[in-house]
């Protein structure tokens, strides 16, 4: 009987070692491995070994079941992009700064992703409005684009001035109806809005619990 157990247990394909470790501490990096693995066992015809992969990635519940840090970190990106829906500031600027490390912040790119959320909350009130089909309010207007005034002026952005998408940004604050003037009324286009979500949702998902 133990040498028929034995046999068995040779012509029985064993779990490949790591399949039941895949928690990488990103979460979100998982299924992306996956298909990774998968595409080179199949690019290299090891039907076999793929067959085995897969069962152990379905056992395991790797596409459907999130980690834990996978749960947390898309709960945060959430949040995050909650706060930015609703036009909430303040509170979009506490999540922004947990949920993204220093370094990130006060590098090129986190620099360059600060200037145009500036610009988005400076403009969101005459951007709703152009929406709903009226005329921003000239002296509102003015009031809701002096804290990004301010912004300017306060801070180091020598850095990002030279990228060309940025520049209408530096100008905003100090033309008169600037959603009338070709080259800043892209700030109130829904497409700039949309490119901004998208960056701020891609920048969130890069970082890692």
């Amino acid at each position: 009987m133990a040498a028929a157990a034995g046999e068995a247990s040779e012509d029985e394909e064993l779990p490949l070692p790591s399949c039941g470790t895949f928690d990488y501490g990103g979460g979100l990096r998982e299924v992306a491995i996956v298909s990774a693995i998968e595409e080179y066992f199949s690019y290299h015809h090891l039907q076999r070994p793929l067959e085995a992969f897969r069962r152990d990635v379905d056992r395991t519940g790797l596409r459907q079941t999130p980690s834990r840090a996978s749960s947390a970190l898309l709960l945060g990106v959430k949040d995050v992009l909650a706060h930015f829906d609703a036009g909430l500031r303040v509170e979009f600027a506490a999540a922004w700064a947990r949920s993204l490390p220093e370094d990130f912040r006060s590098g090129r790119a986190g620099r360059a992703l600060e200037l145009r959320l500036q610009a988005h909350f400076a403009t969101l009130r005459a951007r709703q409005t152009l929406q709903e089909g009226g005329e921003p309010d000239p002296t509102q207007l003015q009031v809701d684009l002096e804290p990004f005034r301010a912004f300017l002026g306060s801070q180091g952005l020598d850095e990002v001035c030279g990228d060309e998408a940025l520049m209408p940004l530096f100008a905003l604050p100090f033309v008169r109806r600037p959603h009338a003037q070709p080259l800043v009324a892209v700030v109130f286009k829904a497409k700039w809005l949309q490119d901004l979500r998208r960056d701020v949702d891609a920048a969130l998902r890069a970082q890692h619990p």
